[in-house]
């Protein structure tokens, strides 16, 4: 297989299980992303896949939006880069809320003892792009 047709084929099983997971809104608001919508649900649910490692899922949501709502959405990505309150919250919301409730059960846990260790003066979100710091990928937990 072709290394585009590879890449492709790992994107696809990212965003199915990125979706698999997400509440019924953020899955709306991934797929059927509008310029009209604002960037900051896109911003947000950005931010996730970069905490989750699906890097790939990333790119493409980039991908998907004009240079303008590209440039709002990774504005709003850097204001929260350092902001671990704020992450917290998302990603803490984003399993509470999920459509999966073995999702939920299985990894709100983990990530609550995750959270206890951050060093919140050194937390910083560029790390999640480093390979082997995938630590949140959670296709175990998904049947």
């Amino acid at each position: 297989m072709d290394k585009e047709k590879e890449y492709e084929k790992e994107l696809k099983k990212e965003t199915d299980m990125f979706l698999s997971v997400c509440n019924r809104e953020d899955a709306r608001a991934l797929i059927l992303y509008k310029e009209k919508d604002g960037t900051e649900d896109i911003a947000r649910i950005a931010t996730l896949t970069i905490v989750f490692g699906f890097r790939k899922l990333f790119f493409k949501i980039m991908a998907k939006m004009s240079q303008e709502s590209a440039n709002e959405c990774i504005a709003r990505i850097t204001e929260v880069m350092n902001d671990f309150e704020t992450i917290n919250k998302w990603v803490t919301e984003f399993i509470s809320k999920s459509m999966s409730e073995e999702f939920s059960k299985n990894m709100l846990p983990y990530w609550e003892e995750y959270a206890k260790g951050v060093d919140r003066a050194t937390f910083s979100l560029s790390d999640y792009f480093k390979v082997g710091k995938e630590k949140f990928r959670f296709e175990y937990l998904i049947k």
